[in-house]
């Protein structure tokens, strides 16, 4: 009876045991463990703020150097799941809200498609004048400007500054903005579709004026994209440059599997 205890118990070591990296195979040990611990904290194994087992656990558990196992958790550093912390330990980190802001569907459908609900508030109602800023493709030209800021939660995450040309979107200050998707009331309006974009992204920072809406000083670096979109027989449409608080959301940009870059939409 004692010996089917112990095989019962020698069972149950077994399939508890961590799983065999393959040292045979052509992907190195390291991606190997990475992949490992990727998908352990993805399916909930691991959980946010949890800690890891440590370097040395790791490498007993699979039975590798602890080398091995440093190049596996700087691959996970990098990819954002987990952190290091001094004298701690290796955590699971929080995974931040990410947003496809530069995809087909404008701003606030950007939002919504990430599952969240953008708040949007007009700061600058749209007024006619000559843009005289050289950063916009708009220089020099009669434009209906217009600036805007998004928050979740209440709290700011985007402010957005808008040139529209006035020849191509005429009495577009009596449109109605508030808390509208601008993309769909250029289409619903003006019957206007963007047939390419262009794309610029740095970092920047913002005035005290437009920092104090952001919650930012004017020192702090943001996300800076600015944007032209190019219409059936009209180039430079629209211009926006946004000014993205990335510590607080995560902006992306996927991109189409095809050569041919699809447009994308303003707002």
């Amino acid at each position: 009876m004692c010996g089917l205890l112990t095989c019962i118990d020698n069972l149950s070591t077994w399939a508890t045991l961590e799983p065999v990296l393959n040292p045979t195979a052509p992907v190195p040990l390291y991606r190997q463990l990475a992949a490992d611990l990727a998908r352990r904290i993805q399916v909930g194994e691991y959980r946010e703020g949890e800690r890891l087992p440590s370097e040395p656990e790791l490498a007993a558990q699979h039975q590798i150097g602890r080398p091995t196992v440093r190049q596996a958790t700087d691959v996970l550093v990098r990819k954002g799941l987990i952190e290091r912390k001094r004298g701690s330990g290796t955590y699971v980190r929080k995974v931040e809200p990410r947003v496809d802001l530069f995809g087909m569907g404008g701003t606030i459908a950007a939002f919504k498609k990430g599952g969240f609900t953008l708040e949007t508030r007009i700061l600058e109602p749209a007024k006619l004048r000559l843009v005289d800023d050289d950063a916009s493709a708009l220089v020099g030209q009669q434009a209906y400007c217009l600036s805007r800021l998004g928050c979740l939660s209440g709290q700011p995450v985007l402010l957005e500054h808008l040139d529209f040309r006035a020849d191509m979107f005429p009495g577009f200050d009596q449109v109605p903005l508030e808390g509208q998707s601008i993309s769909e009331l250029v289409e619903r309006i003006y019957q206007r579709s963007p047939s390419a974009s262009r794309q610029e992204f740095t970092i920047g920072s913002v005035s005290s004026r437009w920092a104090l809406a952001l919650e930012v000083s004017a020192k702090t670096p943001l996300l800076v994209v600015k944007r032209t979109l190019d219409f059936p027989g009209a180039a430079g449409g629209i211009h926006s440059a946004m000014y993205c608080r990335a510590d607080r959301i995560q902006f992306v940009q996927t991109l189409p599997a095809s050569a041919e870059m699809g447009v994308s939409s303003l707002c």
